[in-house]
């Protein structure tokens, strides 16, 4: 039976002393520090995509609903129109924000061992952005704006356990992991070093697949009580 390495503190996440981007691998537990473009990623694109469309379609519908029971239909077209005018407005201040505040980078620390993944926030900016997301979001009057620099702020530390995990996607051509726990928007993403990759997803995938195996074992013993 294979020992599983000790990992007494899961969340502290060491600097990588290989170099900026080179991975220190000790006792099974892999950790390494990557700069991550925002603007120019395709997976930061699709979910502040995903996440415009929602929160427009959201202030959107509502506004209509209100329309509706006030009987005034005549308006529903400009309400539409007043509905992505805020939205594009909020897309205006987060690009404002990205470019401005973190140069299209983020400094993020990476550990993966043999029960999970975890993501820290090392740029200093990140707070920054995170508070000036706030600021111009009261002033401007969007919440949206205000309520995603709290969250930024808030997710300083990210960690999954791989027994969570719901979906896995591995991308070797962009060398990026996705891991999705339940109830989340946001998948745990691993951007990993070229030459790392395969080593860090083949550990991934086994923490993945034991994880698989105990949730089914813990549902079948549950099924017999």
């Amino acid at each position: 039976m294979e020992k599983q390495p000790q990992d007494n503190d899961s969340r502290k996440i060491p600097s990588a002393p290989d170099g900026p981007d080179g991975v220190t691998k000790k006792n099974g537990v892999y950790t390494w520090e990557m700069s991550v473009p925002l603007l120019t990623s395709k997976f930061f694109l699709a979910d502040f995509a995903k996440l415009m469309a929602i929160a427009g379609g959201g202030l959107g519908l509502i506004l209509v609903c209100i329309v509706i029971f006030s009987g005034d239909y005549d308006a529903i077209p400009g309400i539409l129109l007043l509905s992505a005018v805020c939205t594009g407005g909020v897309a205006l201040i987060f690009v404002f924000v990205v470019l401005a505040v973190f140069r299209n980078r983020v400094r993020l620390a990476y550990r993966v061992d043999s029960k999970g993944a975890t993501t820290r926030m090392l740029d200093r900016r990140a707070k920054t952005g995170a508070k000036l997301a706030m600021i111009l979001g009261a002033m401007a009057g969007k919440p949206g704006v205000a309520g995603s620099g709290l969250l930024a702020s808030a997710d300083e530390v990210r960690r999954v356990e791989y027994e969570n995990v719901t979906r896995v996607n591995y991308h070797p051509k962009d060398r990026v992991i996705f891991l999705r726990p339940p109830y989340c928007f946001r998948p745990q993403r691993l951007f990993c070093p070229p030459d790392a990759y395969e080593e860090i997803a083949a550990v991934v995938a086994r923490g993945v697949e034991r994880g698989r195996k105990k949730q089914k074992e813990e549902a079948f013993g549950d099924r017999e009580e």
